[in-house]
């Protein structure tokens, strides 16, 4: 027998050199019984300089650096962390700023708490945005040329959620903090990351 859990299809582009970026996949489920079962990521970047970048659309909210927010392409588990599942964070629509000001990072996003369930609806694919808003903020620091190595990245990212009563993502707790820290330099790799979650 044979089982696959999805299967995604989409693309990337990057145009006007590099500065606009644009992302949309969507993905199928078992057996293919339905091609379209739901919208992945459908976005817009705008990265005038390597100090900022501007995301419009249907994207990850900013928390969670190496567990949610790299490609599970990237980590050598098989599966994200079950601990990042239990905090109800997912695709939503919304906007992100991100920007780098020396080797501090920083980043700044206001996402909708409504998606549709209903995943083979793609009129729907971004909600009606009647669910309450969230906000991220955040902040890092590069330490890869204090350690001589090629990464060191560490921050702490803040989400807040209004938890509306309409909301259906976004809506377990009222406040999600992720504290990340990721040494990486030839084969070699270690990623420290936590969470803690309050109210709800």
């Amino acid at each position: 027998d044979w089982e696959d859990r999805r299967s995604r299809f989409g693309f990337d582009a990057k145009m006007f050199e590099k500065k606009v970026e644009l992302r949309f996949d969507f993905q199928s489920n078992d057996g293919f019984r339905d091609i379209y079962d739901g919208l992945v990521d459908a976005y817009v970047r705008y990265k005038p300089s390597d100090s900022l970048a501007v995301t419009v659309g249907r994207f990850k909210p900013m928390i969670g650096y190496y567990d949610f927010m790299q490609s599970t392409n990237a980590q050598p588990t098989f599966e994200r962390s079950q601990i990042f599942n239990q905090l109800g964070i997912d695709r939503t629509a919304g906007v992100g700023f991100e920007g780098k000001v020396q080797q501090f990072i920083w980043q700044a996003g206001i996402y909708s708490n409504a998606i549709d369930r209903d995943r083979n609806d793609f009129d729907q694919a971004f909600g009606e945005f009647n669910g309450g808003w969230s906000t991220t903020l955040g902040v890092g620091y590069d330490f890869s040329k204090a350690l001589d190595v090629k990464k060191a990245d560490f921050r702490i990212d803040w989400l807040h959620s209004d938890r509306d009563a309409d909301a259906n993502i976004l809506n377990l707790y009222d406040d999600v903090i992720s504290s990340t820290f990721w040494v990486q330099d030839g084969d070699w790799s270690f990623v420290a990351e936590g969470y803690y979650a309050m109210g709800g």
